[in-house]
């Protein structure tokens, strides 16, 4: 931390896999309110906490919308975000375009604060990685809030997040006249057949989403050549993601229609 507090030309930091814990960041965090060449920052499985036994206490308030940083990873890390993200300042000051928080049990209010960054023609938030952060239909909820606002977000990764055929049909229904997102993951869930169709609609209507990736949605073998079918009947096998019509499950009809998608 005391190095990087001097360090005028460091552009990259990344300190994943050391198992640093709350003392190790906090000194890099620190370093940030004196180093104004750091943009991108990695900090994924350093076994961060934001329990009541937690010590120091995280505070990311200013590394997410003060510090000049473009990119923070902290994903893989035990963090429910119930202490360490305060927006008591104005959320269009942050300059993170990227923000990867995927394994960390960010959902609630602090989801809603992360979002918001996303929100006006000033913000800068492009990219968010929520994967396995278990935001259920709830989190769909405030993205699709998010959306309503005028999200500027572009690549939105909802991967593994026990979302049933509601929230895809919310988020679907949402997206129609949305003219920002342009890549979406939301595989490993439990959209099924109800849910995946709905996203066909999608693209039936928004010409800006260049793929979408929802395989291993709880379809069965008999829905999931449906729903190859479907896809190839409307035309949109260039904007699904070729990995959708693979399974677990069902590894010969995955094989047999990705042929179909080449």
């Amino acid at each position: 931390g005391r190095r990087i507090k001097n360090h005028a030309y460091l552009h990259t930091l990344q300190i994943a896999f050391n198992g640093l814990g709350n003392q190790g960041v906090f000194a890099i965090l620190e370093s940030l309110k004196v180093n104004r060449s750091l943009k991108v920052l990695i900090m994924n499985r350093n076994k961060l906490a934001d329990d009541q036994e937690a010590s120091p206490k995280l505070d990311l308030s200013y590394c997410l919308h003060q510090s000049r940083l473009h990119s923070l990873d902290i994903s893989m890390n035990p963090l429910t975000f119930c202490d360490i993200v305060d927006y008591s300042g104005e959320l269009g000051s942050s300059k993170i375009a990227y923000f990867n928080a995927g394994g960390t049990e960010i959902r609630g209010d602090p989801l809603k604060n992360i979002v918001q960054m996303s929100i006006g023609v000033t913000a800068m938030l492009r990219g968010l990685i929520l994967s396995s952060c278990k935001i259920g239909d709830e989190g769909v909820e405030i993205l699709c809030d998010a959306f309503s606002q005028g999200s500027q977000l572009r690549d939105l990764a909802l991967q593994a997040n026990e979302i049933s055929a509601y929230g895809g049909i919310k988020l679907a229904t949402q997206l129609h006249s949305n003219t920002t997102l342009c890549f979406l993951d939301i595989s490993v869930n439990h959209l099924s057949q109800e849910g995946l169709s709905a996203m066909l609609d999608l693209l039936d209507v928004n010409c800006v989403i260049v793929s979408i990736c929802f395989y291993d949605n709880a379809l069965t073998a008999e829905e999931l050549v449906e729903f190859g079918s479907d896809v190839l009947s409307r035309g949109h096998q260039s904007r699904v993601d070729p990995h959708t019509i693979w399974s677990r499950d069902n590894y010969f009809v995955g094989r047999h229609m990705e042929s179909r998608f080449v």
